[in-house]
């Protein structure tokens, strides 16, 4: 017997009218592709007009224009997207991530009603640790105790989490689902150099974009890609830097905690 499975779409409003849903968003992207709109329309199959209606729309919804002309290049110009149009790609594309870890995390219940139920009526929980870096779940390899999970956070970056078996089991894990590594700020051992990491563990690569000090205490902000990781520490334990310089945080796989 086949298991149940979720589907569903979801559409944003503004002003009680449609603003945009999955289709409007593939035509902005489909624009950002080809750069006209002409060209975009066409390779959704969509008609010109249709396309046209639903650019005037979004842009009288929106108060702002999300295409503006650009010159030059092969077919002599064209158009791209405007900052706004790019912020609505990214909410929805968000929005979609976040709706796919909740059909994740409740669809092996629905054959289950009670167990679904208790599910649903757990609290959300926030933590006290600084640092959820969100990434992709790319492996999961048995140890000899432990489990290693290896999580994808960007194209360039991976890092380790070392958990039990039974964790394993228990959290429902499997390749390819989004989750968090959850690191406690103190728990980082930051460097001016990667030489200096020790070998076992994590390190990632970051700027400092934020730096404070109170007496002999210090918290240090470091963006890693597109996520930031919060150090705070003694500051004779901190490398010399000031804004803009480049550091590696480096910490053991048994410290990263997993939610999901």
């Amino acid at each position: 017997m086949e298991k149940l499975q979720l589907g569903a779409a979801f559409w944003i409003d503004k002003h009680n009218h449609g603003f945009f849903g999955k289709g409007r968003i593939e035509l902005l992207k489909s624009i950002d592709t080809h750069g006209s709109l002409a060209k975009a329309a066409k390779a959704m199959g969509m008609s010109y007009k249709a396309a046209w209606d639903s650019m005037r729309e979004m842009e009288a919804l929106s108060g702002e224009t999300l295409t503006q002309k650009s010159t030059g290049g092969k077919g002599g110009g064209g158009s791209a997207l405007t900052p706004k149009a790019r912020h609505y790609i990214a909410l929805f594309e968000t929005l979609e991530r976040a709706q796919k870890s909740f059909f994740d995390a409740i669809e092996p219940h629905l054959d289950d009603a009670r167990g679904l139920m208790q599910l649903l009526s757990r609290p959300a929980i926030r933590t006290s640790a600084r640092n959820q870096l969100e990434g992709l779940l790319e492996a999961i390899t048995p140890l000899h105790v432990n489990t290693k999970l290896t999580l994808r956070l960007d194209a360039d970056t991976t890092l380790d989490a070392h958990i039990t078996q039974t964790s394993v089991a228990e959290l429902g894990l499997s390749v390819g689902q989004r989750m968090y590594a959850i690191i406690k700020a103190s728990w980082l051992t930051l460097h001016a150099s990667p030489k200096t990491c020790h070998p076992s563990h994590n390190v990632l690569k970051g700027t400092v974009i934020a730096l404070s000090e109170c007496e002999s205490m210090a918290e240090l902000t470091l963006l890693c890609g597109t996520q930031s990781l919060v150090a705070t520490g003694i500051k004779e334990g901190f490398p010399l830097c000031k804004k803009g310089d480049t550091l590696w945080a480096s910490f053991d796989p048994s410290d990263v905690i997993i939610g999901c």
